[in-house]
Parts: structure tokens; C-alpha cells; sequence
């Protein structure tokens, strides 16, 4: 579930993993950015 295939296919003879390493570590703190978000509104609305 990480899209490494498709990087793959779409990047093929390139280093993939130096393009895509970003991206998810990137991808990773935006979610545990919202989800603190999702959190704290959820307590505003109680």
C-alpha cells in the first residue's frame, strides 16, 4: 500500500526509493499532524 510498484513502473532506471523515502516520511507526519487536529476538535465539540 505504499505505491512502490507503480513508482516503479513510472521511474524505472532510476533510484526510487531516494524519490519516494521523502514522501512517505512527509506523508506519515501529516497524518499524525491531523490526527492531533482531528482529536482536539473532537474534544471542542463535547
Amino acid at each position: 500500500a505504499t505505491g512502490l510498484p507503480m513508482a516503479n513502473v513510472l521511474f524505472a532506471g532510476s533510484p526510487v526509493g531516494l524519490m519516494v523515502l521523502p514522501l512517505m516520511v512527509f506523508h506519515q507526519a501529516q497524518l499524525m499532524a491531523c490526527g492531533s487536529l482531528a482529536s482536539r476538535y473532537a474534544r471542542e465539540v463535547d
